[in-house]
């Protein structure tokens, strides 16, 4: 493999060609290193490899490209790694606590019908505020919770996104409600936790990105995961003056979600995963 790469190398009019071949030479004598000596490498571990392979720092801004993100399919594919934190029992499997609370109105009544239709045996629990029905799933009162998450007018509802991450609840679902002729709303049903259903359509995550890390490069990154960006909006940090918080709606039903979130942890990006989710169309 050695002398394979050294010719390469050697050729000092490298075609693009010959330059994606020698990538791949690379990722391949790289894997099958971390197949012999370390088959259950963290994530960290994976991004230091590959950067000292590289001959560079196993920093977010030299980690954070396509070409380390295809690297992590490889890596996938060979070990089948899996992120700790899906862990969550799928719907069918939790048949304990099916209670749902809300703020009951004719709209969140109508997204409820249909979260129930696509998960039997949940009960309504009616509750006078949002933060209110949230603090029920939080202290494990209640499985679900009903939130508002954006409209078609207004995009992205910051207020309800900041409930989401102040209470750590995770995305399993989404519906939409005419509210109007020209206004729908999604509402997302939300619970502690993670399971990653067999047909999802969508992840959200929040991100911040250090100014080392062009955003472009990033969603290209992930587009080469089969993640493609469907919205975007920006969220003030209330702790961090001229920072701000990206929400970012995904389209994964064509995505290698392991490889996906395999290159968010080994890059060291800051995010959050707040859902993997399918959505009730009607």
């Amino acid at each position: 493999m050695g002398a394979v790469e050294d010719i390469i190398k050697a050729n000092l009019a490298l075609t693009e060609e010959k330059k994606q071949l020698w990538q791949r030479l690379r990722m391949h004598q790289f894997a099958q290193a971390l197949q012999e000596n370390k088959p259950e490498a963290s994530p960290a571990d994976i991004g230091a490899y590959y950067a000292n392979l590289c001959g560079v720092p196993d920093t977010t801004e030299n980690l954070c490209g396509t070409e380390f993100a295809y690297f992590c399919t490889y890596i996938t594919e060979l070990f089948g790694w899996r992120y700790p934190e899906l862990n969550a029992e799928p719907e069918e499997l939790d048949s304990k606590n099916r209670k749902t609370a809300y703020l009951q109105n004719s709209f969140s009544d109508k997204a409820y019908g249909l979260f129930s239709e696509e998960i039997p045996g949940m009960t309504a629990e009616y509750y006078p505020g949002f933060a209110e029905a949230c603090e029920e799933v939080y202290d494990n009162r209640c499985k679900y919770v009903i939130l508002p998450l954006y409209t078609s007018s207004d995009g992205r509802l910051i207020s309800f996104q900041k409930l989401i991450a102040k209470y750590d609840l995770k995305i399993c679902m989404t519906a939409e409600i005419n509210l109007s002729d020209e206004n729908k709303m999604h509402f997302a049903l939300l619970r502690k936790g993670i399971a990653v259903p067999v047909d999802h359509e969508f992840m959200d995550i929040t991100l911040v990105l250090s100014e080392d890390v062009p955003m472009g490069r990033f969603l290209s990154a992930c587009e080469a995961l089969g993640a493609s960006t469907l919205t975007m909006n920006t969220i003030p940090l209330a702790y961090a003056d001229e920072t701000e918080e990206f929400c970012i709606h995904f389209h994964t039903a064509k995505a290698d979600i392991a490889a996906l979130i395999l290159f968010f942890e080994a890059s060291q990006i800051r995010y959050t995963l707040n859902g993997i989710y399918s959505h009730i169309r009607t």
